[in-house]
């Protein structure tokens, strides 16, 4: 097995350390971020996004680090502890809801810290602005705080008693601002004893030897301006810290076997993410009740919704006394859950079929996602939020983004099969669909032009039932009246703020 890698990224160190933690063998392929080895033609062989790390076994090429690590616990199986990714449902949907919501939540958070402090002066050539320093830090300990109250709680472990993928890949996102100077630890001693279980657990020279290079972060400023890559690499940077990309926030079977069978989820229609459990669990049968949280009326800032989530999101999942969050992890808990009645091809149990699904439902969040998500808000919201119209190079950027995206699903993912993953349509299709519908519901059209993406969403609605499509589309596709809605919304004054910090 060939691993793609450079250990300044976080989620290569994650891959690096689970690997050899737990004895797998591979060869070590350095792709150096910083000399941009990874827009070299050999490495475009190897991936088309381009981006690090990369598996390659045999013919078998996959990308995305939990998609990743979760293909090597599956390969290796009988050698690898069962601690590491639980079999048990709900075990395994913990480890799903805390790998889903780090994408967009620590990881993002985390890294921002690490760019602004280690490469901001270099790129800009002015030392970071204090409210845009400051901003990233709170945002940054609001994800602290979640780790701790939400994930950590009292455990030795995120699961539980014991080490697993969710702790290697938390402790790589929090050392990344360790290694940029800020001490993500001080003062929090929960957090420090969890940190020093998890060096223990992995082995401390194991530990040492991923993070070395990222500890000398603190001294990037220099590294870098002697880099004969630098102004090479400059541009995208400068592109990046110009741009605003909008990312900002926003167990135990039951003894007995008594799961509740009327499984309640908490959604809102709205939300794309809630949209693929709503249409999932309507088309393969499985039965729920459906309790309305009105993101626009602000109820998920309820007290009662509240005792439901502390992250204050939807879509959350009540089944029994089991409360789940994240909708990738929801959605593989219901698969999981009623197996003998769901088809194996949503999320088949072939090893390499399933990475490519999890190789997906990973690369979606911080790309179609996150871009979908941007063109919605600017053209639905901005101006009732700002009092203005969108400014036109905030706007184009935005579409760029988005396109960029759809031609990766095009000649990445989808390709010349009539869904991603092959003949038949799987959870990664569903995810892809309600994000691309997104943007469609403020008025814009991203199938016009793209004849393969027309075709494969027509296929998508027809296995779905255009019927239950369109139900579950219905509020999304009023959209474009969405300045007159909001304008009438009498919670309108109390989510400005939290809509305007975004924007900013």
């Amino acid at each position: 097995m060939e691993l793609y890698l450079d250990l300044y990224s976080q989620p290569c160190r994650a891959v690096f350390l689970f690997a050899k933690a737990v004895g797998i063998p591979f060869e070590f392929k350095m792709v150096s971020l910083a000399a941009g080895e990874q827009h070299s033609d050999e490495f475009g062989n190897i991936s088309v996004v381009r981006k690090v790390p990369v598996m390659k076994d045999g013919s078998f090429i996959l990308t995305e680090s939990t998609a990743i690590l979760e293909y090597m616990v599956q390969k290796h199986s009988s050698t690898v502890a069962d601690h590491w990714f639980p079999a048990e449902l709900q075990q395994r949907a913990r480890v799903n809801e805390y790998l889903s919501w780090q994408h967009m939540n620590l990881r993002i958070h985390g890294s921002k810290i690490f760019m602004l402090k280690a490469l901001y002066p270099v790129m800009m050539d002015a030392e970071v602005p204090k409210d845009k320093m400051d901003t990233a830090i709170e945002d940054l300990n609001q994800s602290l705080q979640l780790l701790e109250e939400k994930f950590l709680q009292n455990k030795p472990f995120i699961i539980g008693d014991q080490i697993s993928l969710v702790d290697v890949v938390a402790i790589c996102d929090l050392m990344h601002p360790v290694g940029a100077g800020l001490n993500v630890f001080e003062g929090r001693p929960k957090l420090t004893a969890w940190r020093d279980r998890v060096k223990k657990a992995l082995g401390e020279k194991l530990f040492d030897e991923a993070h070395e290079m990222i500890m000398t972060a603190i001294n990037m400023k220099e590294i870098m301006q002697n880099n004969p890559n630098l102004e090479m690499i400059k541009p995208k940077f400068q592109k990046m810290f110009q741009q605003e990309k909008g990312l900002r926030t926003q167990r135990e079977r039951c003894a007995s076997q008594n799961i509740c069978n009327n499984m309640e989820l908490y959604l809102d229609l709205y939300s794309q993410p809630c949209r693929s459990v709503f249409l999932f669990a309507k088309a393969v049968g499985i039965p729920f009740e459906f309790k309305m949280v009105s993101l626009a009326a602000g109820q998920h800032f309820s007290e009662e919704f509240g005792k439901i989530s502390v992250v204050r999101k939807v879509p959350a999942m009540k089944d029994g006394s089991f409360i789940l969050t994240e909708s990738t992890a929801i959605l593989e808990y219901m698969v999981q859950k009623h197996s003998s009645t769901v088809p194996d091809h949503w999320f088949p149990a072939e090893l390499q079929r399933r990475a490519r699904v999890n190789e997906y439902l990973s690369w979606q969040h911080m790309n179609l996602r996150s871009h979908g998500s941007k063109v919605f808000l600017l053209r639905s919201l901005y101006s009732v939020i700002m009092d203005a119209e969108v400014p036109k190079d905030k706007m184009d950027a935005a579409i760029e983004d988005l396109n960029q995206s759809l031609q990766l699903l095009e000649e990445k993912f989808l390709q010349n099969k009539p869904f991603i993953i092959g003949d038949q349509i799987s959870l990664a299709d569903l995810v892809a669909i309600v994000e691309i519908m997104q943007p469609v519901g403020t008025g814009f059209d991203v199938f016009e032009g793209r004849p393969k993406l027309t075709a494969w969403r027509d296929r998508v609605k027809k296995a779905l039932g255009e019927k239950l499509f369109d139900e579950a589309h219905e509020t999304i596709m009023a959209a474009g009246n969405m300045k007159e809605i909001m304008q009438n919304n009498p919670n309108l004054e109390m989510l400005k703020p939290q809509f305007r910090k975004i924007f900013k």
